[in-house]
């Protein structure tokens, strides 16, 4: 009889400890991996020395704390480069971006354009913005839309102003006669 009562209390026990179901716990620990705050029409800007550098438009931001210490873009991103003299150098655009606070890297995914002031556009599908250094880079296919000639290749380095890049393995371009303006 007491091999009976001592089973009947631990499928009591064990029935007390089941009330919470998979998803609910599951949800206790995601509530850690939650945006600490969340923005809706977000527009910063990047200064040095009082000077406008890069200014960033986003539809929604989401910021992460530590230990990760991230920002998310959910919804696209939409930046312009500036120059000493308050001109734009460059523009880019992506549907997704994710802002690592602990090297200033942007890593921007799904659609990615840069165009810079003399029109030559990029198209890519992933780039790496990284601010301290001011260059971008990536290891995806690219495409350089210029006036008369489309490039492509693997890779890019380039400056953040898109002014000067290289294409890491470069597989071909083609002449274009009477392209547009891709401004």
């Amino acid at each position: 009889m007491p091999g009976l009562l001592f089973m009947f209390m631990a499928l009591t026990l064990f029935s007390a400890c089941t009330h919470n179901t998979l998803e609910e716990i599951n949800r206790l620990k995601e509530k850690d991996k939650q945006p600490l705050l969340t923005g809706v029409d977000v527009v910063i800007e990047y200064t040095d020395s009082a000077t406008l550098k890069a200014k960033l438009t986003t539809p929604m931001m989401r910021e992460f704390p530590r230990p990760d210490n991230y920002t998310e873009l959910p919804y696209g991103v939409y930046i312009e480069f500036y120059n000493r003299s308050g001109g734009i150098t460059s523009r880019m655009q992506a549907r997704y971006a994710t802002h690592n606070k602990n090297n200033e890297m942007m890593e921007a995914r799904q659609n990615v354009v840069v165009v810079n002031e003399s029109g030559e556009k990029l198209n890519t599908e992933k780039l790496l913005w990284d601010n301290a250094r001011k260059i971008l880079t990536t290891d995806a296919f690219v495409q350089i839309t210029k006036k008369e000639e489309i490039l492509y290749g693997e890779g890019l380095e380039a400056n953040e102003s898109f002014t000067r890049y290289k294409i890491l393995r470069p597989q071909g371009s083609f002449r274009v006669e009477n392209a547009p303006d891709t401004r």
